[in-house]
């Protein structure tokens, strides 16, 4: 509908207590001024009452009888709301959170299926929820001692579920990209009913339907990943857990940044969608101004893109959230110092640029002048590698004359200038340390290799040697990221390292530090082959083995990196 030149799209705006207040402010916020460049007018509908959160469902007396009035109570009226607003035509709802004791009954009316996707390079999931049966619907028979569950499965459902299910994967991906369906539940616990309904659907949809167990599911994903486009519908016991492991394989940050699309099948919704922030309510944190309100700001960005044509705008905002999570400038659950309001106003004033007339979409940050000379125009990270105490001895210890000092103090002159740079134009840098003990860190080959060639374990937990080489020039300041790699070489083994790249969305990497022909190749090698361009400082670098020029050639030749001096760097045009 458009008035007055505006294309007019109506949000119904549900609320939850904790912080859903504050966050449905945020979203009536944030969706008016995303919406406004693109000529969208934008009416949000709320429902007339706030509906309970965990705490104050039960604040509200722990009265059994008394909280389950208050949950149909909460129960009815979010279904009339949202019935009334399919009638009128809309669309979308926007929701914080709300207790789940009411929303599973809701889903299950509403035979609700929550839509998620998870990309990382040609590999994608689009993860389909059932929430409309198995074990979190149903009704509970309690008594003194037992308490048990009833719960039901349908071969109509299940087909309603894998219709809409195969038009959102076509609509992503065209209409020859799935033919087959993963079905993830418990299925052995029906004998042969499932498999049976299977082929039924198979058949009638023309693609390959098959029930898989949650634990061969889990086999399969470890052993061979994700490979190409894969639909997956699951049951809501396998995907609840799930969740949270995709979200990190993906490297799609946590859930506190996370949204979710809920849809409604049952006829009198017409697929109604739902979208909610995937954290809680978060109650401990009502009045405090730090709540982060990231999910809510992107579920508003997709609102607009999916349901009003806004092209565009999920890429631009998620481009801009990356970069201010890479300047730190978030709230403190995600390592910065920023209220609530101060991070909606920094994201706001970096999407204040109006769109292109000729296509309406709006530009995508624009970097510093040092980040463009030296990050060719990716977002980029510096990785200083264990600048330990123990490896610089190598590099020392064979001198007979004071060469070897005077090219150590050119090494850590070079690198404390590379650094400075980084830090005076905002752009990260990301520590990694080594850690040798043995037995607590090093497997049995470790030691092994160690007897043969009659070395001693370096870099051990809380002595000297395991301590940052001149710390004062080129060592850590509080609140840059350090990771420890337990006797590891490759920095990407490192636990929550590759997980931190991803969510800062970093694809170009700086390589500095120790050495050049272990760990600064392994983790080179790696960063290559999952995507990341590189850059090889050679004067931040040594080798301990080989010659640091073939190493470097190496690098070169073979990960594509670019190779070259701290001065050319700072300085080179790209």
């Amino acid at each position: 509908m458009e008035t007055n030149g505006h294309r007019v799209l109506t949000v119904g705006l549900a609320v939850g207590h904790g912080t859903g207040p504050e966050l449905a402010d945020i979203f009536e916020r944030v969706i008016l001024h995303l919406a406004d460049p693109y000529s969208v007018h934008v009416q949000l509908r709320r429902p007339s009452r706030i509906y309970h959160s965990y705490l104050s469902l039960f604040s509200a007396g722990d009265n059994q009888e008394n909280i389950n009035k208050e949950t149909m109570e909460d129960v009815e009226h979010y279904k009339r709301f949202c019935e009334e607003e399919a009638a009128r035509g809309t669309r979308v709802i926007f929701r914080t959170a709300i207790t789940a004791q009411s929303l599973y009954i809701v889903r299950e009316d509403f035979e609700a299926i929550k839509i998620e996707r998870f990309d990382q390079g040609q590999a994608s999931i689009l993860l389909v929820r059932d929430q409309a049966q198995g074990f979190y619907t149903g009704s509970n028979d309690v008594g003194e001692e037992v308490v048990s569950r009833t719960c039901y499965f349908s071969k109509g459902l299940f087909g309603r579920i894998v219709s809409y299910s195969l038009e959102r994967a076509r609509q992503l991906w065209g209409p020859d990209a799935i033919d087959s369906i993963a079905m993830v539940y418990k299925h052995h616990l029906f004998g042969g009913t499932f498999d049976g309904w299977a082929k039924q659907l198979s058949k009638q949809y023309a693609v390959k339907v098959e029930f898989i167990q949650p634990d061969t599911m889990n086999r399969n994903l470890l052993a061979f990943g994700i490979q190409g486009k894969r639909l997956i519908i699951a049951g809501n016991e396998y995907a609840d857990i799930m969740q949270v492991i995709l979200i990190d394989m993906f490297g799609k940050q946590v859930q506190e940044t996370s949204y979710a699309e809920n849809v409604y099948l049952h006829p009198k919704l017409h697929t109604l969608s739902e979208y909610q922030t995937v954290h809680g309510s978060a109650d401990n944190l009502v009045g405090k101004g730090i709540v982060n309100p990231t999910a809510t700001i992107k579920a508003a960005a997709a609102i607009l893109e999916r349901h009003a044509g806004c092209t565009g705008l999920e890429e631009t905002l998620n481009s801009t959230l990356r970069t201010l999570l890479r300047r730190n400038a978030t709230t403190p659950d995600q390592g910065g110092s920023l209220s609530t309001a101060e991070f909606v106003h920094a994201v706001l004033d970096s999407l204040t640029a109006k769109p292109s007339p000729s296509n309406g979409v709006l530009p995508l940050p624009t970097p510093s002048p040092l980040e463009t000379r030296i990050s060719m125009g990716k977002p980029t990270a510096l990785l200083v590698i264990d600048f330990q105490n123990d490896f610089l001895l190598p590099l020392q210890k064979d001198s007979t004359t004071n060469q070897t000092q005077i090219e150590t103090q050119t090494l850590i002159a070079n690198l404390h200038r590379l650094i400075t740079a980084f830090r005076t134009h905002n752009l990260e840098i990301i520590y990694l340390r080594f850690l040798g003990d043995c037995p607590a860190h090093q497997p049995p080959n470790w030691a092994h290799r160690d007897r043969l060639l009659a070395r001693k374990p370096h870099c051990l937990e809380h002595t000297p040697g395991a301590a940052f080489h001149a710390p004062e020039l080129v060592g850590p300041l509080p609140g840059e990221r350090v990771f420890t790699k337990r006797a590891l070489f490759d920095s990407f083994l490192a636990e929550g390292f590759e997980r931190y790249l991803h969510a800062r969305g970093y694809e170009h990497l700086v390589l500095a530090g120790l050495y050049a022909d272990v760990c600064v190749d392994a983790t080179a090698r790696t960063a290559f082959q999952k995507g990341f361009y590189l850059s090889v400082v050679e004067d931040c670098t040594a080798s301990l083995h080989l010659e640091g020029a073939v190493c470097l050639d190496l690098m070169r030749k073979v990960y594509g990196a670019r190779v070259l001096r701290c001065e050319e760097l700072m300085g080179m045009e790209v």
